[in-house]
């Protein structure tokens, strides 16, 4: 594969390694096939990064003025400040529900969770109806709820994707059994009992 392409792939979230293929092999954790020689792959990571850090500079840094003031309103002056931040505006985020899965140990969920909040602050969460209910009348709503806890425990902004979809992959199959008309007003009431605003024109 084309080193650029496996790149714009990799970035744009198109292609990833697996957690078993970054346990496996952690020299590819990056994303690089093993094929990839060592020196190539620092090389590239190296101009990214570099364009990542002037990017830094141009887009994302700007100037503030802070007023400290005391619980009166008064302002302060020569002190010495501490200024932490903790959250940004900025979403950065990957897919990160196989910290969840059940053949992982302990120590592994845990090393995940670390790598993953190390880099990122958002994470897109599977909300299609396929997998949510596959029997009509059981949705999995407790696996989505577990997801959100560690969203919530660990700072995480999550993004549910897709409520509609009607591939196959997306659609559960007792839907499509249903007559056309009665399966469109399903998947009405499916969107619009997950969000009470779709549809009432806001």
């Amino acid at each position: 594969m084309n080193k650029i392409l496996l790149l714009v792939l990799l970035l744009s979230g198109v292609w990833a390694p697996t957690w078993a293929q970054q346990v496996a092999h952690p020299a590819s954790a990056a994303g690089f096939p093993k094929h990839v020689s060592v020196e190539e792959r620092q090389r590239l990571e190296e101009q990214y990064l570099r364009q990542a850090r002037e990017n830094i500079e141009k887009y994302r840094k700007g100037n503030a003025e802070l007023t400290v003031t005391d619980a009166a309103g008064k302002v302060l002056r020569n002190l010495k400040v501490e200024v932490n931040q903790l959250t940004q505006d900025f979403l950065f985020g990957n897919l990160s529900e196989e910290v969840l899965r059940s053949d992982l140990k302990p120590e592994e969920a845990q090393k995940f969770t670390d790598m993953f909040k190390g880099l990122y602050n958002f994470t897109e969460l599977t909300v299609k109806w396929s997998p949510y209910e596959g029997q009509q009348g059981k949705p999995q709503w407790q696996k989505l709820q577990e997801k959100l806890d560690w969203c919530k425990q660990n700072g995480v902004t999550p993004k549910g994707h897709t409520l509609g979809w009607t591939h196959t992959a997306g659609t559960p199959r007792w839907l499509l059994k249903l007559p056309a008309e009665q399966a469109t007003d399903l998947y009405r009431a499916r969107i619009q009992r997950s969000d009470p605003d779709v549809g009432r024109g806001e």
